[in-house]
């Protein structure tokens, strides 16, 4: 009997510490849905490959890079300039840059080796190297300030240089109030006299804040502020436009001579287009925006 007894202890112990564990589980994984339903996975060899266009992307933490028993990924942070200032396999994180956490990031250079046959991958090493969504500056070193950006330059961003386009929509003792999307609004210190309507390319540094309708907006010192000249230009348009630009990509060797143009933004005429931007110091968006199309039509243009 006491044998019995001290068996069926045994057991409801047993069972009790299994039930515990069962909470416990489902408790962690109840924590961890929230996380795994919003990080992304990407195919790294696509990545790789340039099969997934990455401009538009704006990788979390959290967001995986796929591996597999013959693929190894690292990833490379880097900083505004491009220094490299930490490094891990294939899972985005959350990395401080000169005391600020940063967990969103664009993809800006690929690197790395295959050994293939066919369709066949037997080793293959990816390298991707991220840079902040807001702080990738160009040659000059201005920040672009945009919609998804805006936010990040409310607090501690004194003195930073920015570039930015937008219309003006008001103006107060002289000084012109620029939307440069939804809710993302600058006022600007220029000698140059602008009109309510008229579209703007800007350079300048963050001078100070001050308040308009309630919130409180960047000043901007403009180093240079002129009317914007073109409608910027992006994968999917077609129209003379889009020819004139390739007829200008193609007589700077960005295209080859004699190969017939078609009027789409297509996957081939943003790579170009990136080809370009990198080798005149812009963000190589892929994006055909007012600063590329200027250059691009200036002399001081460079070629391929």
């Amino acid at each position: 009997f006491r044998f019995h007894s001290y068996l069926c202890r045994c057991r409801t112990g047993m069972g009790i510490n299994m039930l515990k564990r069962i909470v416990c589980l489902v408790l962690i994984v109840v924590c961890l849905l929230p996380a795994l339903a919003l990080a992304a996975s990407y195919d790294s060899t696509k990545v790789y490959n340039g099969d997934i266009d990455t401009n538009s992307i704006v990788f979390k933490a959290g967001d995986r890079f796929t591996t597999g028993s013959r693929i190894t990924v690292e990833l490379y942070y880097a900083d505004a300039s491009g220094n490299v200032i930490a490094q891990d396999n294939g899972t985005v994180k959350s990395v401080t840059i000169d005391g600020e956490k940063v967990s969103e990031w664009r993809l800006t250079q690929r690197s790395g080796a295959v050994i293939q046959a066919g369709n066949m991958i037997y080793q293959a090493t990816y390298g991707f190297t991220l840079q902040p969504t807001y702080a990738v500056a160009d040659s000059e070193g201005y920040y672009t300030l945009q919609s998804n950006t805006y936010h990040l330059y409310e607090k501690n961003a004194s003195n930073k240089k920015v570039r930015f386009t937008g219309t003006v929509i008001s103006k107060a003792e002289d000084m012109p109030f620029v939307s440069i999307a939804e809710n993302a609004i600058v006022a600007i210190q220029s000698d140059a006299a602008f009109e309510i309507g008229d579209r703007l390319v800007c350079k300048g540094t963050i001078a100070d804040y001050l308040e308009y309708h309630g919130a409180s907006v960047p000043v901007i010192a403009c180093d240079e502020a002129k009317v914007q000249q073109y409608d910027p230009l992006q994968k999917g348009d077609k129209g003379a436009e889009v020819v004139q630009m390739k007829e200008r990509l193609q007589a700077l060797g960005y295209f080859r001579a004699g190969a017939e143009l078609s009027d789409t933004y297509n996957d081939t005429c943003v790579e170009r287009v990136q080809q370009f931007q990198q080798n005149n110091g812009l963000s190589a968006t892929g994006i055909a925006d007012a600063d590329t199309l200027t250059l691009l039509y200036s002399d001081a243009a460079k070629g391929k």
